[in-house]
């Protein structure tokens, strides 16, 4: 609970993070909740971003999630694609599932991607979105992306004409995104 006030008062102090902010709990902290905690998190819905993350299982409670404030759930793939990992299944098809998250305003993200013959299967599923190594590896981040803009751009003197914007191309947008 200390955390999350923490929090609370960061975004209140910085409103242009508001909405920008995501927190990720595990499903074990989602359902293991007290009073004090649930009474923190409901202070900072609408402010920041809730994501269900490391299910254990998928019995899930969509409206209940909704009710929290929770907007993403991530779920690895495996979970969703391989009948013998799955540890508890819930008594609806899973297909159910999918659409049940989607009416309660809930995006389900399947995490961990790592075949392309699985993302086929996951549209199937109505999976809206999914992150992992077939679309895209991980990368060591460049240092140019890590070095600090400078404090304050220099201004033009009167007499010059500022220079034109330079066009970089796409590619180099994404690069820097990723």
């Amino acid at each position: 609970p200390g955390f999350l006030r923490s929090l609370g008062r960061l975004v209140e102090g910085a409103p242009d993070l508001s909405g920008r902010v995501m927190l990720a709990l595990p499903q074990v902290s989602w359902r293991n909740l007290d009073a004090e905690q649930a009474g923190a998190l409901a202070d900072l819905r609408g402010r920041i971003a809730f994501i269900l993350d490391r299910p254990l299982d998928l019995r899930l409670d969509p409206l209940a999630l909704a009710d929290r404030g929770v907007a993403q759930v991530k779920v690895p793939a495996e979970l969703l694609l391989r009948p013998d990992s799955r540890q508890a299944m819930p008594d609806i098809a899973l297909e159910d599932l999918v659409a049940s998250l989607a009416r309660a305003g809930i995006r389900l993200v399947a995490e961990g991607v790592e075949r392309e013959t699985d993302v086929p299967d996951l549209i199937e599923l109505d999976v809206p979105l999914a992150q992992g190594s077939v679309f895209a590896p991980a990368r060591v981040v460049r240092a140019e992306v890590l070095q600090a803009a400078p404090a304050s751009p220099e201004p033009n003197p009167p007499n010059e004409d500022p220079e034109p914007p330079q066009r970089r191309p796409f590619r180099d947008f994404l690069r820097r995104a990723g």
